[in-house]
């Protein structure tokens, strides 16, 4: 799966295959849920493709490069942070904040069939413009099979494609290694948007154009969230985005700065099994020293469950020791 440092993700950061933000042990798609202009003038960065020009790997990247960096003038952190979508990470665990659900909420469960039910009710009362999951959360969606969308006239736009010009709410995929095939072009009623690292293949691109999807290469790899974050929320006017990825991708996020809010749906259940992931993984140090959480609401729902909301801010200052 490998390793998340430095608020990038380094490799396909995935859910366990279930309903993202709501994660299963089986390969069962999701129950179905009622799914919660271009760029603004004003603003000195502009997202573009790269209208046909044929250009060398290194050219290329350079370019893209460009399109999904500030400018120089620009202190880097600040600005980018001010321009992202308002993130909330929504998600749903027992009491000792596993990941995975088959283990304490079987199939067939009242307390399963309640926790869907609210879950999914939560995520339409945020009414968000998208959804993120990885690579593992979309294949649930992303049914189709690999083919060969022959050889492009021009090279596929880079770093941008979009294929539907009037959407407005989409699925965003993290697929960094172009993996998932697509034989439709939404996800939950979102039109995909799948998100790329710069050495995917012409013809993987190829293969998204024929399928109506639309795609983001980015110009690395090992993916900046907030780079990310960004260029979605300039090119596709998303203002406000849902996490319901895995352990990987949703502490890649937090350990970026990238999470608003973190929205918890807890359920009256213990999993207990050694060695299950936990709703946030960031690697070996953590981010605890580094996080305050401020407590917004915490409202008893459904079937014992309770929905809590934080606000996710740096960690106070802390106190000097006087000599």
């Amino acid at each position: 799966m490998g390793s998340v440092s430095g608020g990038c993700i380094e490799d396909d950061p995935v859910a366990p295959p279930g309903q993202h933000g709501v994660d299963t042990a089986s390969d069962k798609a999701p129950a179905r849920r009622f799914t919660c202009d271009e760029q603004d003038t004003h603003r000195h960065r502009r997202i573009v493709g790269w209208k046909g020009r044929r250009v060398d790997g290194e050219g290329r990247r350079r370019a893209v490069q460009r399109a999904v960096t500030p400018a120089p003038h620009v202190k880097s952190k600040e600005y980018r942070m001010s321009e992202k979508p308002y993130v909330i990470c929504h998600m749903v665990s027992p009491l000792d904040g596993r990941l995975l659900v088959d283990p304490w909420a079987p199939d067939g469960s009242a307390l399963k069939k309640a926790m869907h039910d609210e879950y999914q009710r939560l995520h339409v009362e945020f009414g968000a413009d998208a959804w993120l999951g990885g690579t593992t959360t979309m294949q649930d969606f992303a049914t189709g099979t690999a083919f060969d969308a022959g050889p492009p006239a021009s090279p596929p736009g880079r770093p941008w494609y979009v294929a539907d010009q009037q959407a407005k709410k989409f699925a965003i995929a993290m697929d960094r290694h172009g993996r998932l095939h697509w034989d439709k072009n939404t996800a939950d009623d979102g039109h995909v948007v799948v998100i790329l690292g710069h050495s995917v293949p012409d013809s993987h691109l190829a293969e998204l154009v024929a399928a109506g999807v639309s795609y983001l290469v980015m110009p690395d790899d090992d993916i900046d969230v907030v780079a990310m974050l960004v260029a979605l929320g300039e090119r596709l006017n998303i203002r406000t985005l849902l996490l319901e990825g895995g352990a990987k991708i949703n502490g890649a996020f937090l350990k970026a700065g990238a999470v608003d809010e973190i929205s918890l749906l807890l359920c009256p259940a213990i999993d207990g099994t050694t060695g299950n992931p936990a709703i946030f993984e960031t690697g070996a140090t953590g981010v605890g020293p580094q996080l305050k959480l401020e407590l917004i609401a915490a409202q008893p729902v459904a079937a014992g469950t309770v929905h809590l909301r934080y606000r996710v801010g740096p960690a106070w200052p802390q106190p000097r020791m006087s000599s």
